[in-house]
């Protein structure tokens, strides 16, 4: 399977599995969005607000938002869910995305490649050597 998950409209070809045939970086906002639904589903405006707690983002744009998560649910990453049980009688409008198991595979890719990523740069003295407290 392939898709585009790429930075300013660039096409990515992405693998089913991350991993396997995974051929770049996914987005700050794809990564972000695959970490945040780790563990719950959330609806789009749940969802927004954890990206800008998240990112530390307050200007991030609704649009740009829904158009990642399309085409994170295009390459099958998130998919659309019912709302959780607590939630079934609220707004009907409401759609909720939660992460798949291809998706949790490529959240946990970028992870490792953002982690080489910091060694390398600890290793050269460009970060620092533990995280901020």
């Amino acid at each position: 399977m392939s898709g585009t998950v790429g930075r300013r409209g660039e096409s990515k070809p992405v693998g089913a599995e991350a991993g396997q045939g995974h051929s770049g970086p996914l987005t700050d906002l794809a990564f972000n969005i695959l970490v945040a639904l780790e563990g719950r589903p959330l609806h789009g405006y749940a969802l927004i607000k954890q990206l800008r707690r998240l990112s530390g983002r307050a200007r991030l744009r609704t649009g740009t938002v829904y158009a990642a998560l399309s085409r994170l649910t295009a390459d099958r990453w998130v998919r659309e869910v019912d709302p959780p049980g607590d939630h079934a009688d609220g707004d009907e409008r409401r759609r909720y995305y939660a992460l798949t198991e291809s998706g949790r595979a490529a959240a946990a890719a970028e992870a490792r490649r953002l982690a080489e990523v910091l060694a390398l740069a600890r290793a050269k003295r460009l970060a620092p050597d533990s995280p901020p407290s």
